[in-house]
């Protein structure tokens, strides 16, 4: 297949109009030497002319001339013998130079386009290899061009691992298994040798055999009906060896064998003299092949046509002269000499490659003649020339991976000797917005090099630039107003458009302005739309390297720095950091509570919630501070660089507080105002680490802290936080294990009625029977799992499995009593709380009068209103509420009314000195007083001794819980109470 680059189509500009000044590329672009190529047209006339007048005025011309007409009768035909000799062979040795500098010109071309060849190759040969192996049909052997990358001149074929084992290496076998493509010389099945492009199906599995694509002459020459057929293109291998030739006769007939770097060779096969101009490109690093060397061929014929046409030329009018000046006088002479004298200095500066100045003969004859067809070879050359020189350039950054604003920026400075005018510009059309565009020119003005100015542009105007014509338009026709005032021009200038094509569509053009109407002709049309090929490829592939660094670098979902690129960060800044002996902060941030709006919302809102958030912290820092996302819903933030640790700290705690607050700021998604939370940690370099994982995973430590602390709180890293983060964090994954391995149990210790004492339900309550530390005190594992944020998963687990239990007892036809469950407020807060218990209670077949849910007071006060509807809707489905831990917290007259509550549970910190302290004895009586006065329940827990269950019943409490009764038990142990239990009920009915 052909690298033909796509070509680009341009619009035009409308009238509003933006100025910005792009800052200077980076270092790694600017870095390109730019070299001044002045305008072939514009020549310094006035010099020549000087140069002319001083040889007409010169002293003693006269005598001179005299002297020659003497010497002319004696001697006539030596002298034009001698001068016709020099003048040809300056003219055949200028001409040849010339024409061999401009092959090893193309040459250079040539050997950049086959490495840009082989390197396109490599990725088509990776694009193949997918589409092979993701086809429906079975690998098998079998050439066949692929549908995937339209090759015309090659084709691709999946090989047996036998392919290549004779062709590999230990090299060879390493960049293999890397997923790279190694290039080999194998025999084909006609016997003949040829060039393979191979690559691994699977690096991982060699076995599987490799994709290798077959490297032909019309693939790295161009199809035969696109080459200059005047030119041969050969490829040597080692010692020589034709491998590629688009003439194997011609390309075979040199002595190859002494190759050096670069060159020129000889040869005259069938008495036809060839010039071979070589150059040496390096294979081994990027395909593990000796060194090719590329060349072109030509024939000598050609190179020395425009010096034998001179010679015949310049012979012709010798003769002539000698045959008048046998005739004419000294004055005739002097002018005839004049012409030559200027003739030759035009030579001798082609020579040197000096085309900015013509030669200017006015004598009327054949001289003249000379002179106007030396000029405009000069002129055609030195086109051609910078021309290729200006394409090397932008090749050069191509491969380079240069900037798109490094190429604006040659092809700003080139565009002059393309199409010569008095304004250039670059047109860009946005790929995003087909109405925007953006056009380039050199400022003249102070600050940036390039003038960027953002305009619109109309399907009309489009249509105009991608004509792709050499017709040049009158400004006062043109609708593009806007355009013509964003290149600098006016309404009376005319105007040039050379189309920018890529992949089939428009994406820009050049635009060139003329104060005068310009005459351009076939060839200047060509050299400018293959410049704007050129460049449409390479700003494509600057577009596209960019694209490549930003998804390498950038989270595409806030656009902020990613993981890869916040550790290079780090590394950057901790070494400017040491080397100036400068602090910085990193803080850490996790927003709470996160997943109950993925659960409760979806992830998509979620993912906007993201969005938001990130939003916010961008608008809070400094412009010398760096915002990443770590992943989900983790973000990083590093503050500016200070000169002391104090300054470093209170910058950080400034910083945080402003983004806690953003945070904090409520979000409307779906209709509902969320008022997010966000726990942030906060370590300093280098007091808290002088490595990035270090730093990072201490800021990760104190966001622990602050989210063990209670949430929505900034901490500073410190390092006593590392134990009881470790423990937090120990805790996060046995908690996880535990219930995926049913290590918990449930213990249910009976409450009884205080006058009879007989059991009337149960309190569920956890046990974690840990494998290897054995039973766990509930306070402990119960508080980590607050702090990590997993007591809703442990609160459903503890509702299905007490569920379950009373299941099974009815199914055994034990006796039942209502088991009671602690739920957190969190639990509540869950928009599907009220389904998923009502759900499990269909599941196992019970109804609400089977399960009592206890709350604590404090809890249920800080979420009041969505408390009162999530409890009212699980009291009208049977089940009792209860208030654990009474008198422990707010205690609120108001919250009582509002709140639908069946039950008051007395705290055991009200019981335990019940029988001797006054002040217990009142809050307990005026508890049990205020409850029945509201119709409510009461129950008293940690009752431990008799007196004190006296006093409780004397008080009219309605239940008793304690040890004096029983301690939480199994499920085993509680069900054979429940039946002694009952058995003792039917004993005294039986009795009475």
């Amino acid at each position: 297949m052909t690298l033909s680059e796509p070509t680009m189509v341009v619009s035009s500009a409308s009238p509003k109009i933006t100025e910005h000044l792009v800052m200077k590329a980076s270092d790694r672009s600017s870095k390109a030497t730019k070299h001044t190529y002045p305008p072939a047209t514009r020549r310094d006339d006035s010099d020549a002319a000087e140069q002319y007048d001083s040889m007409a005025s010169a002293g003693g011309m006269h005598v001179i001339t005299r002297r020659l007409f003497l010497i002319f009768v004696s001697f006539a035909l030596l002298p034009v013998i001698v001068l016709s000799g020099i003048a040809i062979v300056y003219v055949a040795d200028a001409a040849q130079r010339q024409v061999e500098e401009t092959l090893m010109i193309q040459n250079r071309v040539f050997a950049d386009q086959t490495m840009a060849r082989l390197s396109a190759a490599e990725r088509y040969l990776r694009l193949a290899r997918e589409e092979l192996l993701s086809s429906d049909e079975p690998l098998s052997e079998g050439w066949k061009s692929s549908e995937l990358l339209n090759f015309s001149t090659t084709s691709v074929s999946y090989m047996p691992a036998s392919f290549l084992s004779n062709s590999l290496d230990a090299q060879r076998i390493t960049h293999l298994g890397t997923g790279r493509a190694i290039l080999l010389r194998q025999p084909n099945s006609s016997g003949v040798d040829s060039i393979y492009m191979a690559m691994l199906a699977d690096p991982a599995q060699p076995i599987k055999g490799s994709v290798v694509m077959r490297i032909t002459e019309n693939y790295i020459f161009g199809e035969p009906d696109l080459r200059d057929l005047r030119q041969d293109n050969c490829v040597y291998g080692a010692l020589g060896l034709v491998l590629l030739a688009t003439n194997n006769e011609i390309c075979g007939a040199f002595d190859t064998t002494i190759l050096g770097h670069q060159g020129n060779l000889h040869a005259s096969p069938a008495s036809k003299p060839l010039t071979l101009v070589y150059r040496e490109i390096f294979l081994n690093e990027n395909f593990r092949m000796s060194p090719w060397w590329v060349g072109i061929a030509s024939p000598d014929a050609d190179i020395l046509r425009e010096s034998t046409l001179f010679g015949n030329t310049f012979l012709g009018i010798a003769i002539l002269l000698l045959l008048v000046l046998s005739l004419l006088s000294t004055r005739l002479i002097r002018r005839q000499m004049l012409p030559l004298n200027a003739i030759m200095s035009g030579i001798k500066r082609a020579a040197k490659q000096h085309y900015d100045k013509p030669v200017l003969v006015s004598s009327g004859d054949e001289f003249e003649a000379v002179a106007n067809a030396f000029n405009d070879m000069s002129h055609r050359v030195s086109h051609q020339l910078t021309t290729m020189a200006s394409m090397s350039e932008i090749d050069r950054l191509i491969l380079s991976r240069g900037k798109k604003e490094d190429i604006i920026r040659i092809v700003l400075f080139k565009m002059g000797s393309v199409l010569p005018g008095d304004h250039f510009a670059l047109m860009l059309f946005d790929a995003k917005d087909s109405m925007s565009s953006q056009i380039y020119r050199q400022n003249t003005g102070a600050g940036s090099d390039l003038l960027v100015i953002e305009t619109t542009v109309t399907a009309e105007s489009k249509s105009l630039i991608a004509r792709d014509e050499k017709e040049v338009h009158s400004g006062e026709h043109l609708k593009l107003s806007g355009l013509i005032k964003a290149i600098g021009g006016n309404i009376h200038h005319h105007y040039q458009f050379v189309p920018l094509n890529s992949s089939g569509q428009l994406i820009g053009a050049m635009v060139v302005a003329f104060q005068t109407q310009p005459t351009i002709d076939e060839q200047s049309w060509r050299l400018a739309s293959s410049f704007a090929d050129r460049i449409a490829v390479g700003l494509t592939n600057a577009e596209w390297e960019e694209t490549l660094f930003h998804q390498a670098n950038f989270d595409s979902l806030t656009n902020l720095l990613n993981r890869p690129a916040l550790i290079s960060e780090l590394h950057q800044r901790i070494a400017r950091a040491q080397r100036e002996k400068l602090h910085f902060g990193m803080i850490f941030i996790d927003l709470d509570n996160f997943k109950l709006v993925n659960d409760s919302l979806g992830h998509d809102q979620g993912d906007q919630l993201i969005a938001a958030i990130a939003t916010r912290l961008l608008e809070c820092v400094r412009e010398d501070d760096i915002v990443a996302r770590l992943g989900g819903d983790e973000f990083i933030v590093l503050t500016g660089e200070s000169h002391s640790a104090e300054e470093s700290a209170a910058a950080c705690n400034a910083t945080a507080t402003r983004l806690l607050k953003a945070i904090q700021r409520p979000l409307a998604l779906l209709g509902t105002e969320l008022r997010n939370e966000a726990s942030l940690g906060i370590a300093l370099f280098p007091d808290d680490g002088t490595d990035p994982n270090v730093l990072m995973r201490n800021a990760d430590t104190a966001m622990y802290h602050a989210k063990s602390e209670g949430r929505a709180r900034i901490e500073f890293y410190s390092k006593h936080l590392n134990d009881s983060v470790v423990t937090l964090m120990r805790f996060s994954s046995e908690l996880k294990q535990a219930l995926e391995r049913n290590e918990f149990i449930l213990h249910y210790q009976p409450k009884v009625c205080a006058q009879t004492h007989r059991i009337v339900g149960a309190e569920a309550l956890i046990r974690w029977q840990h494998p290897d530390r054995g039973q766990i005190n509930p306070d402990e594992f119960l508080g980590a799992a607050q702090k990590l944020g997993m007591m809703n998963l442990i609160g459903e687990w503890v509702l299905e499995n007490a569920l379950r239990q009373i299941a099974t007892w009815r199914q055994q036809e034990r006796t039942t009593v209502p088991i009671s469950i602690n739920v957190e407020t969190s639990q509540i807060q869950l928009s599907e709380f009220v389904d998923t218990v009502t759900k499990q209670l269909n599941r196992f077949g019970l109804t609400g009068e089977d399960l009592e849910i206890e709350v604590t007071e404090g809890m249920l006060i800080d979420h009041l209103e969505a408390s009162i509807s999530t409890l009212q809707q699980l009291r009208y489905s049977g089940i009792k509420i209860s208030i654990d831990d009474y008198g422990t917290g707010y205690s609120s007259m108001n919250y009582m009314k509002q709140l639908p509550i069946d039950k008051l549970k007395i705290d055991r910190s009200f019981i335990i000195n019940l029988t001797t302290d006054p002040i217990d004895q009142a809050i307990v009586t005026s508890t049990i007083a205020l409850a029945k006065s509201l119709g409510m329940g009461v129950v008293a827990e940690g009752v431990e001794d008799h007196q004190q269950a006296v006093l409780l019943k004397e008080y009219g409490c309605d239940e008793l819980q304690g040890y004096l009764f029983s301690r939480p038990l199994c499920a085993l142990e509680f069900a054979k109470l429940l039946d002694a239990d009952l058995l003792l009920r039917q004993a005294n009915r039986t009795s009475t």
